[in-house]
C-alpha cells in the first residue's frame, strides 16, 4: 500500500472509522462512514483531500459493505 493510502489511513482511524489495508486500495467501512457522515459519503472525501492536503484520493468502487478509497 503507498503511503497516501497509509496517511488516510491513520486520518480516517483517528475519526473511528474501521478500514482494511489491501495491496491497492484502503477498504473503509461503509456503515462507520454513514455514521459520521449520512448518505455524504463524498463529503467524507473531500475532508480528507482537504486534511492531507491532495486531490489524488477517489472511491474507486463501493459494495454493501465498504468504500474502497484508491489514489491517482
Amino acid at each position: 500500500m503507498n503511503a497516501l493510502l497509509v496517511n488516510a489511513e491513520t486520518w480516517l482511524t483517528e475519526l473511528g472509522i474501521r478500514t482494511i489495508a489491501r495491496p491497492t486500495c484502503l477498504m473503509v467501512n461503509r456503515d462507520d462512514v454513514h455514521l459520521l457522515c449520512g448518505d455524504e459519503a463524498n463529503e467524507l472525501l473531500f475532508q480528507l483531500r482537504e486534511a492531507l492536503g491532495t486531490n489524488k484520493y477517489f472511491w474507486a468502487t463501493h459494495d454493501d459493505n465498504h468504500y474502497y478509497l484508491d489514489v491517482w
